[in-house]
């Protein structure tokens, strides 16, 4: 028997960020307008690096709509994450030569999972 997990929203996925690393505190519905949620994301990004602040914080991703977690929703956020980690391998965070999974390992490691959640068997 194996189980599935269903995100019942909103919930927030915490993160902390390793070392010193720019702030994005993300705070936006994903999925329904994805698209404008990650160009305001990659936007955000890249004037916080053109900025040069740079801070040892923690930044939330909250999903605030009722929908469940489609697989364009995902897809987003993977995107989102992998601008977070461009931007950190130029902020030598991240090993140049790393790809997006390092990155979630080293540079955004999870702290906690603020959730609604429901195992299901199957």
């Amino acid at each position: 028997m194996t189980s599935r997990i269903v995100w019942k929203k909103p919930f927030e996925i915490e993160y902390s960020l390793q070392g010193s690393v720019n702030l994005f505190d993300i705070r936006e519905e994903i999925g329904r307008d994805s698209d404008i949620t990650f160009l305001r994301f990659l936007v955000k990004a890249r004037l916080e690096r053109d900025l040069g602040e740079k801070c040892t914080r923690h930044f939330a991703l909250r999903f605030t709509d009722n929908s469940s977690l489609t697989t364009r929703t995902i897809s987003t956020l993977l995107h989102c994450l992998e601008i977070v980690s461009d931007a950190g391998r130029e902020l030598g965070v991240v090993n140049p030569n790393g790809n997006i999974a390092e990155a979630i390992e080293t540079f955004l490691r999870p702290v906690r999972i603020v959730s609604s959640v429901e195992e299901l068997g199957t």
